[in-house]
Parts: structure tokens; sequence; C-alpha cells
């Protein structure tokens, strides 16, 4: 008796320790990082008109008021772009999600401007309501922009300070290479293949091909990859990675290889027009 005690007993502390070891074992749900703060926004939105200025010759003056222009547009959509303008989350109820911005439909590699809440009311979930505001929001940009660029140099700046449906990305891994502290002539080296990488996103939009936007997308994320290899060591490497695909299992890997093929949700950055 005293043994099917002890049996007993062993199987009881073996099944109330089952459930740990179960939880142990189970995959670890990602986290997405934390949004941006409003000082971290802004000063992302500084770098990326910056490398802007830097790749189409601009002046100091210009340089001056392309920024400015920049900043004043992307705050501007802070009450419907999630990330974006403001920093944080806003208060409005549900925001647009990662698959619902524009008629690109799934843009993989990556390269989603985030999902959640939208801001404080303005144009909320509704899709439509979000891409006619883009829309404005893109024309009063290129006018601006028209005041100080000429017609090559205004291109260039609609196809990336214009992207917004890809901004939240953009500013994240913009942030990644700030926080790597590189100095400011390897910064601008490293800066320069995402905004490439943004540029690449935005002509495959336009393109509206959709039967080749998938393979177009990861050519780009490659493209992305192996510019970066050449500016930043492995391990920043990895950190950078996990930047660019927030919430995936592994960080993600050359060539848009992700788990699902982008990022959650299809990776929806849509056609930001």
């Amino acid at each position: 008796m005293r043994y099917v005690k002890q049996i007993v007993a062993g199987l009881c502390l073996m099944l109330a320790a089952l459930p740990a070891v179960a939880q142990e074992d189970a995959p670890t749900r990602p986290q997405r990082p934390p949004q941006p703060t409003a000082e971290e926004l802004e000063k992302a939105w500084k770098l990326e008109a910056k490398c802007f200025a830097i790749g189409v010759k601009l002046d100091e003056e210009q340089t001056a008021k392309v920024t400015k222009i920049y900043i004043d547009a992307r705050k501007s959509l802070g009450d419907i772009m999630p990330g974006q303008g403001r920093g944080g989350q806003g208060r409005g109820g549900a925001g647009a999600g990662a698959g619902g911005q524009g008629r690109g439909g799934a843009a993989g590699g990556g390269a989603g401007a985030g999902g959640g809440a939208a801001g404080e009311g303005g144009a909320g979930g509704d899709p439509q309501a979000i891409r006619e505001r883009l829309e404005a929001e893109r024309q009063k940009l290129r006018t601006a922009l028209d005041e100080v660029l000429d017609d090559k140099p205004l291109e260039r700046a609609m196809n990336t300070l214009g992207a917004f449906a890809t901004g939240a990305n953009w500013d994240r891994m913009v942030l990644a290479v700030a926080g790597f502290e590189l100095g400011d002539e390897k910064t601008m080296t490293a800066l320069k293949p995402i905004e490439q990488y943004v540029a690449d996103l935005s002509a495959v939009r336009e393109s509206g091909d959709r039967e080749g936007m998938r393979q177009a997308m990861m050519d780009a994320r490659t493209k992305l990859m192996e510019g970066m290899e050449t500016v930043l060591n492995e391990e920043q490497l990895a950190q950078f990675q996990r930047s660019a695909t927030p919430g995936q299992r592994g960080g993600g890997q050359r060539g848009g290889g992700q788990r699902g093929g982008g990022q959650r949700g299809g990776g929806g950055s849509g056609r930001g027009r």
C-alpha cells in the first residue's frame, strides 16, 4: 500500500508539471515593437528628408524647405495612419488594417504601414476614406514641393517622401539605423538602400502589375538587404531585419522569404495614392 501511495504521489507531481513544460515548449508569440514617440518620428523624418536631399543634390536652403514640407505632411496624417504623425496610437476606433490601404493589395516584403488604431477620429477604418485622404495629402505635398524642386527631383520625392503607405516601415528602419550610432557619413550610406527600397516599392505599385507584384517586392527586399550588408555588421544586420519585419518569428529572412510572405496581414501596403 505504501508503494501504491508513492506511485500515485509521483503521478500527481508529473501531471502538475505538464502545463509548465508545455508552456515552455510552446513557441512564443512575437511581440510588435512599441510605436515610436513623436520625437523619434520627427528624428526619422529629418533623416529621410536629408537622405533624399543629398541624393538629388539640394543646397542648404532647399534642404531646409523640403524637410519642413515633409514633416508637416507626415504630421498631417496622424489622425488616419497608425504610427505616423503623432507617435503611438491615437484614441479613435479601429484603424486602417495592414492590408486595407489602397488598390495594391498584398505588397509583401514587410512593406506594410502597420495596423492597429487610427488616431483621434478622422477616417477611422474606412479604406475608401483613407485612400481619398492619402491622395489629397499627396497632392498637397506635390504642390508644396513643386515650389522648391525641379521635375526630376520632384518625381523622386513623390516616390519616396510621398510614399505615405510605406512611411511607417521606412521610419522603423531609419530609426534602427540611427540607433547604431554609425556617424553622419556612414548613417547616410546606410540610409540610401532604404530610400531606394521605398522608391522600388512605389514603382511596383505604380506599375499595376498584380501578377508580378509579389516577386518584385521580394526582389526589392533582396536588394535592400544586400545594400545593408555592405554597411552593417552581422549583429546590426540582424537587428535591422527585425525592425523591417516587426512582429514576425525569426525577424524575417533575406529576399522577402518570411513565413507567410511578408508582414502579418499580407504585408498590406496598398497603393498609397
